[in-house]
């Protein structure tokens, strides 16, 4: 299951700082990244002698687990073709789009399709349908957002 993507500056295995467990989530790369490692004895004496990094994690730490409730919400009660469009518009806000207006990130139609909870097939099936209702515009494994008023009203509605 893809739970998120990252983009530069992001933060990947905090979660892991809850005791001795062993952190059960991995990340892939698909594409060029660089990997900034802390010690986790070094961050955590980070934590309790810096106030302000203790504070901005804890902000952090909750604005992610509201992402991850509105997912949950998400999964649960939209339709397929409405969660597609709301990942559309993430991904467009997270990682922008290319000189020609195509998402600036070239996803494989499996991992997104695990990204919005639903089959390769679904997601197949429904992209198809959004280009045909000429909300988005489809080119290999690239997707331009064409229709923002139908796509917008999707993030209202939810």
């Amino acid at each position: 299951m893809v739970i998120r993507f990252a983009s530069d500056g992001s933060i990947l295995g905090h979660r892991g700082l809850s005791g001795d467990k062993i952190y059960s989530v991995s990340a892939t790369a698909i594409g060029l990244v660089t990997v900034c490692y802390f010690d986790l004895n070094f961050f955590k004496w980070s934590l309790k002698v810096n106030h302000e990094l203790a504070y901005n994690l804890m902000v952090f730490f909750a604005e992610e687990l509201g992402q991850a409730e509105q997912k949950m919400h998400d999964l649960a009660l939209l339709p397929v073709k409405e969660r597609v469009k709301k990942a559309l518009i993430k991904l467009r806000e997270q990682f922008g789009c290319d000189s020609e207006g195509y998402l600036d990130i070239a996803l494989a139609r499996q991992d997104m399709a695990q990204y919005v909870g639903t089959t390769y097939e679904t997601l197949f099936r429904t992209l198809n349908e959004l280009q045909d209702e000429r909300v988005i515009l489809l080119d290999g494994k690239r997707i331009k957002l064409l229709d923002e008023p139908i796509v917008a009203e999707t993030i209202r509605s939810s």
